[in-house]
């Protein structure tokens, strides 16, 4: 069978087998891709129906008219009008089936009501959604559906499968007729291109026959571009690479030979006693013999008698084969008479047949050898100058071992000093303070009690005197503080009003007594509460006015804010800015950067004139930098100066909800508590009996201990509402006393208030951990007590001013209430109480409310269905105030049944 039929008869039909396999195949997908997009189509025009009625339950939903059976009617009406105008290609339709297959909605009228609860295809529809083929009116069609649960609808997008199908049956014709043509014309390609390919064959079987016969100047003469062609080039390069090879193996052989006899080494060839065969012509450039000269001799002749001996055994063992060669160096005589330096290796070619020797090859290192040397003796020089350098440098590095060990002595008696100065502020604050509580407690105690008039300014002139003497003191710990690194930034959100009206009121009477003008101006585009750290601001912002207004004699102080926004954070941040001017004495431009540093003035006389530690300043400026602002100061001499605070990127909170507590609080002699126990423990006598005086002026049963034993004993018998605990004390500590109450379940969720005098470095979270709720200062000022005490405490009920909800609370007693309702509460409710103390989280709240409704629901427990209802309305109006009252009063009310 010749090559042409060979690769027709098994070719044409493969083709053809391909083709229709090609044709059939692109039917298939092209039958599957229109069912995809027909499926994909009625997916989007149910999804659009579904979302129509997920709308109008939520219209529903929102109105809160989800139950009326008139609005639910209105509403799928309305739904059905929407889907009715959704169309789907030029036949397909959307129609609604309720759960029993009664037809809701059809575009046909005639079949709305239809019952198709008989029909196969309905009863193994699902509430998953999904597609299906189905038979309605006589028609065929492909159907996607889904369920909507609340009104029980099987919403259904349709199409009939003779439009889905009908272009790809159309073609079908057309792609028999299409299999048909092609199969012809690739079958007569098929014949005409394989007679083409084996002509060529032919020509190249031919060829490689004459060449084979040993006739080089045979050429293959085929001029096509394919592969025959490029075949028959590179056998013409073949025969021509061939006859190059021929000759230049000749050229090669004399060019190896020119090399070997002009190279820079010298090539001998002895036999194997040693006689010189052959010797390279650059053994006279080197030594100055002639090669004929030495052909005949023996080498071991020329040899330095002292190496002779060596080298010729070394050439007897090469000889056999008994040790590898290396190169070794010899010292040769030269035909003047002296001694060169030669480099050689050998190879043992004494088996090759035209060669019979040990070829040699050797280089002349006489000039190396001699560079060698010359560094040898450069090197120990230098390993010499290498080692005494070295002797320089470990001196060098014991002195500077000595002055490290001396810099880290120092530097442990600056820790030392450090940690004696820090007990020392906090031994010599705990002294100052725990007579100064007294002091001032008793004072403010005596101020309720006497109307004589010359008395009263006795005791404010005292009050006054113990508060400078606790700022002193507050600003030489916050001083420690900053310097020790532990004082924290606590943020919540601040109304400036409130703060600047509050810093006017504290100023308001010696403003008149100097009869100074006093300018409030609050920024335009304040738009509502700030986050700040209002403590710490307040306080820079009362040192910068107190300053003022110390060193104002007659003139005016101004207290400005301005609020700085720019487009990019969209109003969330802004720039603040507060200045506090004056038109007192000044500060010359020297002694400006001077004022910042602690315990630093502006000069001697200003100190001798208006008194201060010089404190003030320092600390303002370090607090602004924590709050990541600056402190600034502008001033000239007699005209004047003007502090700035920056303080840049400070959050806005769009509600005017943030209100000083201070402010709405009621004087703490008109507030009343209910009977509850609050337990004093202190070993100093005076501070128990000042608090237990202003504690019964407001109803409070005050249990005493003087030291930690005694508070774990009346904790445990009395079971206080509240316990004060002072820091340090005999026996135990406040901490260790503590521990153990918080270690004991009985009197465990006792919150515990710590009193301290002294510099307490301790996060908030070091004092939870210690078992503290809350830390009060000493000297004890009565407003932050009642602030205190009203946080762990009820004030006793006051039906003009508690709210309605929140006195249900109180109805609520531990013996009548259900025991699965009590663990519901230890398990799910007291866990996730929102935080007061921190940033409240608007969206927690609003889940923990309602939690609280539900948890109500279930158990019938009215009062706690009613307060997470109210709880999730304050949510919506972003009652900040309101929303701390609330949570407040229901931990109390959880401690209190739990």
């Amino acid at each position: 069978m010749k090559t042409y039929t060979k690769i027709l008869l098994p070719t044409l039909p493969l083709i053809c087998f391909f083709l229709a396999a090609t044709i059939a195949i692109t039917y298939h997908f092209s039958r599957t891709a229109l069912l995809d997009l027909g499926d994909a189509w009625l997916s989007a025009r149910l999804n659009m129906a579904m979302e129509i009625t997920r709308e109008q339950k939520k219209i529903l939903h929102d109105q809160g008219l989800g139950s009326i059976p008139a609005s639910i009617d209105k509403a799928k009406q309305d739904a059905i009008a929407r889907i009715r105008n959704i169309t789907i290609g030029n036949k397909g339709f959307v129609f609604i089936i309720d759960r029993n297959g009664a037809i809701i909605f059809h575009p046909n009228k005639y079949l709305n009501d239809t019952d198709l609860g008989r029909e196969k295809w309905f009863s193994s529809l699902t509430h998953h959604g999904g597609k299906k083929i189905i038979d309605l009116s006589g028609e065929r069609l492909l159907v996607r559906f889904g369920y909507f649960a609340p009104w029980e609808w099987y919403v259904l997008a349709a199409d009939p499968t003779a439009e889905v199908y009908g272009s790809i049956n159309r073609m079908q014709p057309y792609l028999y007729g299409l299999f048909i043509l092609i199969a012809i014309i690739i079958s007569l390609v098929l014949m005409f291109f394989t007679a083409r390919l084996a002509r060529p064959l032919k020509e190249l079987l031919l060829g490689t026959q004459a060449f084979g016969k040993g006739n080089l100047d045979t050429r293959i003469n085929i001029q096509s571009d394919d592969e025959f062609g490029l075949l028959a080039k590179e056998f013409n390069r073949m025969a021509f690479r061939l006859q190059d090879s021929l000759y230049a193996l000749k050229q090669n052989e004399e060019h190896f030979r020119a090399l070997i006899e002009n190279a820079n080494d010298m090539i001998w060839i002895l036999d194997q006693e040693g006689v010189f065969r052959y010797v390279s012509p650059s053994t006279f450039r080197i030594l100055g013999y002639q090669p004929k000269a030495l052909i005949g001799r023996c080498a071991q002749d020329f040899i330095h008698p002292q190496e002779k001996e060596e080298l010729t055994e070394r050439f007897t063992l090469r000889v056999a084969s008994l040790i590898q060669t290396h190169p070794t160096a010899i010292r040769f005589r030269h035909e003047a008479n002296y001694w060169c330096i030669l480099e050689c290796i050998s190879k043992n070619l004494m088996d090759h047949p035209t060669i019979k020797g040990m070829v040699i090859n050797l280089r002349d290192i006489t000039k190396r050898k001699q560079a060698e040397q010359a560094l040898k003796l450069y090197h120990q020089e230098l390993e010499n100058r290498v080692e005494e350098r070295t002797r320089d440098l470990q001196t060098a590095n014991n002195a500077l071992n000595n002055e490290i060990q001396i810099r880290r002595q120092k530097e442990k008696e600056l820790e030392r000093a450090s940690r004696v100065k820090s007990e020392f502020l906090a031994n010599v604050s705990h002294e100052i303070r725990t007579p100064l509580n007294a002091i001032l407690g008793f004072s403010e105690l005596l101020e309720t009690m006497i109307s004589e008039k010359q008395q009263a300014s006795y005791l404010s002139a005292i009050n006054t005197a113990g508060k400078n003497l606790s700022g002193l003191i507050n600003n030489i710990l916050n001083l420690s503080k900053m310097e020790a690194g532990k004082l924290e930034i606590n943020r919540k959100p601040v109304l400036l009003k409130s703060l600047f009206d509050e810093i006017y009121r504290l100023f308001k009477i010696k403003l008149k007594t100097k009869n100074l003008e006093f300018f409030i101006k609050l920024p335009e585009n304040d738009m509502g509460a700030l986050d700040l750290d209002e403590m710490r601001l307040r306080q820079v912002i009362i040192n910068l006015v107190g300053n003022a207004l110390k060193f104002t004699e007659c003139g005016t102080i101004s207290l400005k804010a301005q609020i700085r926004t720019s487009p990019q954070n969209e109003g969330r941040s802004a720039d603040l800015i507060i200045q506090v001017a004056d038109t007192g004495i000044g500060i010359c431009e020297t002694q400006q950067d001077k004022i910042f540093e602690a315990f630093e003035q502006a000069s001697v006389g200003t100190s001798r004139k208006f008194g201060g530690t010089g404190l003030g300043l320092a600390i303002c400026k370090q607090l602004i930098e924590l709050m990541d602002g600056k402190l600034s100061v502008s001033s000239k001499p007699d005209q004047g100066s003007i502090f700035t605070i920056f303080l840049p990127g400070v959050k806005r909170y769009h509600t005017h909800s943030p209100a000083s507590a201070e402010a709405k609080k009621s004087a703490w002699t008109s507030m009343q508590f209910a009977k509850d126990r609050i337990l004093i423990v202190d070993d100093d006598r005076d501070i128990r009996f000042m608090l237990r005086e202003v504690l019964k002026k407001i109803n409070l049963e005050v249990i005493e201990a003087a030291d930690g034993i005694q508070a774990i004993e009346h904790a445990k018998a009395q079971k206080p509402a509240l316990i004060f605990i002072d820091l340090k004390m005999p026996e135990i500590t406040g901490v260790e006393t503590a521990a153990r109450l918080k270690a004991d379940r009985d009197v465990a969720h006792i919150p515990i208030c710590l009193m301290t005098a002294g510099m307490t470095l301790w996060s908030k979270e070091e004092l939870e951990s210690r078992g503290f709720a809350c830390t009060i200062t000493k000297p004890i000022a009565i407003d932050n007590l009642m602030a205190v005490l009203t946080r762990f405490i009820n004030p006793a009920p006051d039906a003009s001013e508690r709210s309605a909800v929140l006195s249900r609370l109180d109805t609520l007693d531990k013996d009548s209430l259900p025991d699965d309702f009590l663990d519901r509460l230890r398990k799910d409710i007291t866990p996730h109480i929102p935080p007061t103390r921190q940033a409240l989280k608007i969206s927690e709240i609003q889940r923990f409310a309602v939690r609280l409704t539900e948890t109500g629901k279930v158990f019938k427990i009215e009062a706690f269905k009613t307060f997470g209802n109210e709880l999730f309305q304050l949510c919506k109006t972003f009652d900040i105030e309101k929303i701390q009252e609330h949570l407040e009063y229901f931990t109390q009310t959880i401690n209190r049944l739990v």
